[in-house]
């Protein structure tokens, strides 16, 4: 059985209102216990072990307990931590965007040559653009019957009717736009609030 704190420490705990514990007590008193199925924390946390800690170490005294590793020592026994993934991949995409600026010429030169054939291709025909409207099938010959004098001669009469349309339209805008004389104003009232 380990013996009690000395008489100095007892006196300097008892100063400081802090109890006196034996080393089996401390053991006990700073971990969880399992009661009635239910965990219970720590009688004494971190806070008053270290109160204890730095009265016996004040009088001379072992404290019975061992000291818990500080922040520096828990980072030294973790592992290295992998850190952002941009960062940790970034000489990997360097490398990669240095080999395709190497081949930035030649890649350039066939997107040239593509965009070319396609334009080639697109403008190798002339559009046809039809002269007669097109109607449903069996609207055909009906619509011959309808308009016989749309054919190529017969255009130019096409273009001045539309013309003569757009020009009616446009009359009727300038009238649309004149001012109308406004009717006059009603005379004003005498003996008003003063």
């Amino acid at each position: 059985m380990a013996s009690p704190l000395n008489a100095s420490a007892y006196l300097v705990a008892m100063a400081r209102r802090l109890p006196v514990y034996t080393a089996e007590q401390l053991q006990t008193l700073t971990k969880p216990s399992f009661v009635n199925g239910h965990w219970r924390p720590p009688a004494l946390n971190a806070r008053a072990v270290k109160k204890l800690r730095t009265a016996a170490l004040i009088n001379g005294v072992e404290f019975p307990l061992p000291e818990r590793p500080s922040w520096n020592d828990k980072m030294d026994m973790q592992k290295k931590p992998k850190g952002k993934k941009f960062l940790v991949e970034k000489a990997k995409r360097q490398e990669t965007i240095k080999k395709n600026m190497a081949n930035m010429p030649a890649m350039i030169e066939d997107y040239h040559k593509e965009r070319q054939a396609a334009r080639a291709a697109k403008h190798a025909e002339p559009r046809a653009v039809p002269l007669v409207p097109e109607l449903p099938q069996d609207w055909m010959l009906q619509s011959v019957m309808r308009w016989p004098a749309l054919t190529v001669p017969a255009w130019p009469a096409v273009q001045a009717a539309q013309k003569a349309k757009d020009a009616a339209r446009e009359a009727a805008r300038e009238n649309a736009k004149k001012p109308v004389a406004e009717p006059k104003a009603a005379p004003a009232k005498k003996g008003g609030k003063k």
